[in-house]
């Protein structure tokens, strides 16, 4: 099975400059938690509701003027469509994410994939448990 079969096409991405109460927003009326941080047609980076808890509003920034890009989690992790989804579940563990964002093959955003849609569409139950483990250990710095 590929990334294609279980992903969520379609992907809402904000641009670096947009103040963090519009991404806010966006995330809310899209009842989403992970937007694409863009440069023109380039991936910066990742903001999460997390980020903007952590970064932003327990640090009592003002969101109105700071941007995304001030906060945006570099290095996002990317697959591609036609990966597969062991590779998938790979890359949830390496990283220890919950969702990763699918690029076609000039980097643009075509989908996501979350630990959701792994644990629904994947009837290896072991191998959704190795994943939720794995991401789930403390990082070490």
């Amino acid at each position: 099975m590929q990334v294609f079969d279980i992903m969520t096409p379609g992907v809402a991405a904000v641009d670096a400059d947009t103040n963090l109460l519009d991404a806010a927003k966006q995330m809310k009326e899209k009842d989403i938690g992970l937007l694409p941080v863009m440069s023109g047609d380039r991936i910066l980076g990742v903001l999460t509701d997390r980020d903007l808890v952590i970064r932003a509003v327990a640090e009592e920034t003002d969101l109105k003027k700071t941007k995304v890009s001030d906060i945006v989690s570099d290095k996002p992790v990317v697959i591609h469509p036609d990966d597969t989804v062991d590779h998938a579940a790979k890359m949830f563990a390496q990283h220890q994410v919950r969702r990763i964002i699918v690029v076609d093959e000039t980097q643009r955003p075509v989908g996501v994939l979350s630990l959701g849609d792994l644990a629904v569409e994947i009837s290896d139950d072991q191998m959704v448990s190795n994943v939720l483990r794995q991401i789930s250990k403390p990082l070490h710095h």
